[in-house]
């Protein structure tokens, strides 16, 4: 559970596509989700790149009253292509470094759809999970089955026995919850965040 006192707010981290060309629908997402996080009074934590579906989840948290917290890297500066409207902006020099500091300082995480880096943060939280890292909560905002052969890989996965740690044990979850649009994606955070999950 998160105390949500004072200054205290949650910290919520959106992974999603930079990319600039997407479907209009997917930067929709987006815009509603950042929306629902800033009318809650959370903090955004995102990949600090303003550009596709990580620029809507921002400005629409932004526009809503939330904080946002910009995980960035020296290339996308070095570009100008970072959040310099964040209310706190993180330059880091490598990816993993990145990853590390997304993961220090997040409460839960959300997966809007995305591409491989998109992906690969999402597996890094479920790795951590499953490690006994940490027991933050991961959605998968699985909009129109996007998620759905990656989520069905990891169900072959667990009945092939391949999530067992060394021990032969099975993690005693999943580690992740999957919602269909950012209302769900709000409701399991707010039950998580409320000590009702």
């Amino acid at each position: 559970m998160v105390e949500v006192t004072g200054a205290t707010r949650p910290t919520v981290a959106v992974f999603a596509s930079s990319a600039a060309h997407v479907d209009p629908h997917y930067r929709e997402l987006a815009d509603e989700l950042g929306t629902r996080i800033g009318t809650r009074n959370w903090t955004l934590l995102y990949g600090g790149t303003l550009t596709g579906m990580m620029r809507s989840v921002a400005d629409a948290a932004r526009a809503s009253g939330g904080s946002v917290l910009a995980i960035t890297m020296q290339q996308f500066v070095d570009v100008g292509i970072h959040d310099v409207d964040a209310d706190e902006l993180v330059v880091t020099t490598t990816l993993a470094d990145r990853k590390a500091v997304m993961l220090a300082r997040s409460d839960a995480f959300v997966v809007l759809p995305g591409g491989l880096g998109t992906l690969d943060e999402a597996v890094e939280v479920l790795a951590w999970r499953r490690l006994g890292g940490f027991d933050k909560p991961l959605v998968f905002l699985d909009h129109g089955g996007f998620w759905a052969p990656v989520l069905g890989q990891m169900e072959v996965m667990a009945r092939e026995g391949m999530l067992a740690r060394g021990d032969g044990v099975e993690p005693p979850v999943a580690g992740h919850q999957v919602a269909a649009d950012p209302a769900a994606v709000e409701t399991h955070l707010a039950r998580y965040f409320a000590g009702d999950a």
